[in-house]
């Protein structure tokens, strides 16, 4: 029986070490704005602001699907720092403030590197064009 209980402990303990270090990162969604307003010729200007309140993340992942509403024709990706929107550089890296844009069947996966610590900020601002 003192055996069992030992090996019980054992799991117990294991398992608890172990979500704590693989725990997932955590984070939520406290508002998020969108604007879309149609232009004469047809074409959509949409604006969207997510503030982001996270206990450790790297940056976020953010998917537009434009299947069926035309083709992106300009994006723009802001962050917050300090206060303020600064614009995103479209660059492979990992400093803060970089994003990448992929494409697969008129899905655009936008990844932005801003990394965040027990902190509320505005991550995935943009802009973009949606035009037939």
């Amino acid at each position: 029986m003192k055996r069992l209980r030992k090996i019980y402990l054992i799991i117990a303990v294991f398992f608890t070490v172990f979500s704590v270090i693989f725990s997932a990162p955590s984070y939520r969604i406290d508002s998020l704005d969108i604007t879309a307003k149609i232009q004469e010729d047809g074409s959509v200007v949409i604006e969207e602001i997510a503030l982001y309140n996270a206990s450790e993340i790297n940056g976020v992942l953010y998917n537009i699907d434009a299947k069926g509403y035309g083709k992106l024709q300009s994006l723009e990706v802001f962050y917050e720092k300090n206060g303020e929107f600064v614009s995103a550089v479209n660059d492979r890296g990992t400093a803060s403030g970089m994003y990448t844009v992929s494409v697969s069947d008129e899905l655009y996966k936008i990844k932005l590197y801003s990394p965040m610590r027990n902190e509320k900020d505005i991550l995935a601002s943009g802009m973009f064009f949606l035009e037939e």
